[in-house]
């Protein structure tokens, strides 16, 4: 059977899929060309953690902590001549202090006194803070979104030449599908005008299914 939300799907969710995953990298770039660099970290550290959703081994059944810093350790790389390596445990503390309270603290810190504390700057090296080092960093936006964007690059090229993982990056696609961007106006009128041909759509859904069970 199609699914019972079949037509708002159908209705609301008309791009391709991986044009979802493409929209975060656009929103990255456009908060960054607005200087709204808050912003702009925000999002980078979504698009890593779907990311790491999307290309977890199929070992890990659920996406958490785990999956998250094993992307990390697995693409993130260091540009040449940076005083601070990623770790990561360290990504993961500012993605909770930045994504849970705006912060730059989570409760990591206070767990594990060896995680560093990241403050962000506008020059262009990630390094330690001077008389802190190892517990606080300067931590780069540009350079961050730069390796950020090379770690998802590579993860990409990986699922792509292995056709397991590209069958399992597919069946986790719809998560990030359903989601996902601000819709155009759904007030009534809108809607009845986006209904002629969904009814036709969701009876080749049905009758699709039906040929499959059987």
């Amino acid at each position: 059977m199609a699914l019972p939300y079949a037509r708002q799907l159908l209705r609301d969710e008309r791009a391709s899929r991986i044009e979802r995953i493409k929209a975060l990298t656009r929103e990255v770039a456009k908060c960054l060309e607005s200087k709204a660099y808050d912003s702009a970290l925000v999002m980078q550290l979504i698009e890593l953690d779907t990311w790491a959703f999307l290309t977890r081994p199929a070992s890990m059944t659920i996406h958490g902590r785990a999956s998250f810093m094993w992307f990390i350790e697995r693409y993130m790389r260091d540009a040449p001549g940076q005083g601070y390596s990623y770790g990561p445990s360290d990504v993961y503390a500012a993605r909770c202090g930045l994504l849970h309270t705006f912060g730059a603290l989570a409760d990591m810190h206070e767990k594990d006194k060896s995680v560093a504390i990241w403050r962000f700057h506008l020059g262009t090296l990630n390094t330690f803070i001077p008389g802190l080092e190892p517990r606080m960093a300067y931590i780069s936006v540009t350079r961050f979104i730069m390796d950020a964007q090379t770690a998802i690059s590579a993860s990409v090229k990986e699922v792509r030449a292995d056709d397991a993982m590209n069958k399992l990056l597919g069946e986790r696609l719809p998560r990030v599908f359903f989601h996902s961007g601000v819709l155009p106006s759904r007030d009534p009128d809108e809607i009845a005008a986006l209904d002629p041909g969904i009814d036709a759509e969701i009876a080749a859904i049905h009758r699709g299914d039906a040929t499959s069970s059987g």
